[in-house]
């Protein structure tokens, strides 16, 4: 029990110390797929780039703003499927990393805007694009941009 105990506040303690900073400011959305969060600490040592919460609430953003990029790809997205169904985008995922000294960092994170068929019992799931979102980080400064759309398919989806 004892050893249970320490591993428990060990586990707690790391994650309290290694937790994902939050911004001081809300996220502020500059345009329809750009948008900037601010941090108290300005040499985080890559660590600002590491908060998902901020690019949840980012993605949110577009999908609730119809001249976003991503807003109009997960109607485009619904349209081809034919059917009614669930569009939302996964989790994203780093796909590139540099850090420059302790303030600043580059980054691209992608996401896969997919699809459900809603109507039936079955689970007919589709990936129709990837996103590449630009995580820039300068100082305490992160700016989050929605740069490019990708149409996704496999090759055994067009045989």
């Amino acid at each position: 029990m004892k050893k249970m105990l320490v591993f428990i506040v060990t586990n707690l303690v790391a994650r309290s110390v290694f937790a994902a900073p939050a911004p001081v400011e809300p996220l502020k959305m500059i345009s329809s797929d750009k948008g900037v969060a601010v941090y108290a600490d300005t040499c985080s040592n890559g660590a600002n780039s590491t908060d998902g919460e901020t690019v949840r609430e980012f993605i949110k953003n577009m999908e609730a703003d119809k001249n976003s990029k991503l807003y109009k790809i997960e109607q485009k997205a619904a349209q081809e499927r034919k059917a009614e169904v669930y569009v939302w985008v996964s989790e994203p995922t780093l796909a590139a990393h540099v850090r420059m000294g302790c303030g600043e960092s580059y980054n691209k994170q992608i996401a896969m805007v997919n699809t459900q068929e809603k109507a039936y019992n079955g689970h007919n799931m589709r990936t129709s694009y990837i996103i590449v979102i630009k995580d820039t980080v300068e100082g305490g400064v992160r700016t989050l941009e929605l740069v490019d759309v990708k149409p996704f398919s496999l090759k055994s989806d067009n045989e």
